[in-house]
């Protein structure tokens, strides 16, 4: 069995902040991280936080079927899919605070 100390959290956590960075620039455009999700929230209606749980359920599917499958998907590593799943879930805590 494997440690907390012996897993590389910091890279992962790393790694998740960069992409967070880089996803929010593209998505959102500037200062307001969420302005992505208030768009949607105006043309579909579904809350900016439903929206969040959405994606997060999203992520697990994919990782349910990679698993089982043994396969990835094109260009994106069961431990991308596991990135972006945390990064919602950040956004999600932010977003209740």
């Amino acid at each position: 069995m494997t440690s907390i100390d012996q897993l590389d959290k910091d890279d992962f956590f790393a790694k998740a902040h960069d992409l967070l960075l880089l996803k929010s620039n593209d998505y959102s455009g500037g200062d307001n991280i969420f302005a992505n999700f208030e768009r949607a929230e105006m043309i579909s209606g579904v809350s900016v936080e439903r929206q969040l749980v959405l994606r997060m359920a999203d992520k697990l599917g994919r990782i349910s079927r990679l698993i089982d499958s043994e396969n990835e998907v094109k260009d994106e590593t069961i431990e991308d899919t596991l990135t972006d799943m945390a990064n919602y879930a950040f956004l999600l805590a932010v977003r209740l605070r």
